[in-house]
């Protein structure tokens, strides 16, 4: 059919066309329509979920692709059966980009009529570059400054968020089945493409994932290596003047709000306190337990509990694992309270 709309003044007189298709029912056919929870593009990793709304008079259901490159089996849908009122197709299973066409079909005792909707999953951001400057330095006195450059997507998938990363080169006993070490997330999600990090003494290859608003991500990996200098301390004495002067810093960072930094120092402390070659003595592993670790709980209870958070989280309390738990203020139970809040979380 072709829609033609008119307007009238009394002046002028405009007028538009516009080619639209409507479906005329016969009076015998059932009623079927799609709904599905918002209007947007769809997230790939998330489930997408369409529901049906049906006459009375229908008596059977059967879902089914009328376009695209899916197939509705046990292996690519939630649901229990595709003959029911409702479609769930698990995540990861839509393609990035492309559009699918989903029908339901319902069948009354003399008649049959069918819906569709299309559905458009939405594409990751385009490819990114990004730099670190200075690609070495020291663990503590080093700011590394992560900057992306050339992250673009469409305009109705901005704003873009960052989150950097760092991938060690080596990780010995710690590999991931593909013999890969595992990614450190060293920021939460950020509005801005820079960031500026400690970093615990290693080599690692700098990282972000760049996220559009609509989850859709891609990881980019820098083809070189920045290196943090190790800085720990070689006496007991100057160790506890090393704990104390990093509980100022986090102190000052707490201050500022900058919970990111609190947990960089920290995570800083952690690995410091375990590359000595001597017995660490009760002063410094006091000073870490009464000045340190209390600023993480601080900084557990006021943030948002998302994705990224949690993998900070659980970077904290891996790298702190060989501390002396006989040192904790609550002994053991403090370790397995704070993997059971992290478990629950995730």
């Amino acid at each position: 059919f072709s829609v033609i709309g008119t307007f009238d003044d009394d002046m002028q007189t405009s007028q538009d066309r516009e080619e639209v298709s409507i479906r005329v029912l016969r009076r015998e056919q059932p009623l079927v329509r799609i709904l599905r929870e918002g209007n947007g593009k769809q997230d790939s990793r998330l489930p997408l979920v369409l529901e049906s709304e049906v006459g009375a008079s229908v008596t059977s259901l059967s879902w089914s692709v009328s376009a695209g490159d899916l197939v509705l089996d046990t292996t690519t849908v939630w649901s229990e059966t595709t003959t029911g009122s409702e479609l769930v197709i698990a995540p990861n299973v839509l393609q990035d980009g492309a559009t699918y066409r989903i029908k339901l079909t319902a069948t009354s005792a003399v008649a049959e009529n069918f819906a569709e909707y299309e559905i458009i999953v939405n594409s990751a951001p385009a490819a990114a570059r990004i730099t670190v400057e200075p690609t070495t330095g020291f663990s503590l006195d080093t700011k590394f400054v992560f900057s992306v450059s050339g992250a673009s997507d469409d305009k109705s998938d901005m704003p873009l968020r960052f989150v950097f990363s760092v991938i060690p080169v080596s990780c010995p006993g710690t590999e991931l089945k593909n013999g890969n070490c595992a990614l450190i997330p060293i920021s939460n999600s950020e509005e801005y493409p820079r960031f500026t990090a400690l970093l615990p003494a290693g080599e690692y290859y700098p990282a972000v994932d760049v996220f559009d608003r609509f989850g859709s991500f891609r990881r980019v990996v820098a083809p070189f290596t920045i290196t943090s200098f190790d800085t720990c301390p070689v006496t007991a004495d100057l160790m506890l003047q090393y704990i104390e002067r990093l509980g100022k810093i986090a102190r000052a960072y707490a201050c500022l709000s900058d919970s990111d930094s609190v947990r960089q120092i920290v995570n800083i402390a952690s690995v410091s306190l375990s590359c000595v070659s001597f017995e660490v003595p009760d002063s410094v592993l006091e000073a870490y337990f009464n000045e340190l670790d209390p600023l993480l709980q601080t900084i557990d209870e006021l943030t948002e509990s998302t994705e990224i958070f949690i993998d900070n989280q659980v970077k904290t309390l891996l790298l702190s694992s060989s501390l002396p738990l006989a040192n904790r203020q609550t002994d053991v139970g403090t370790l397995l309270d704070n993997t059971k809040k992290i478990a629950s979380a995730a």
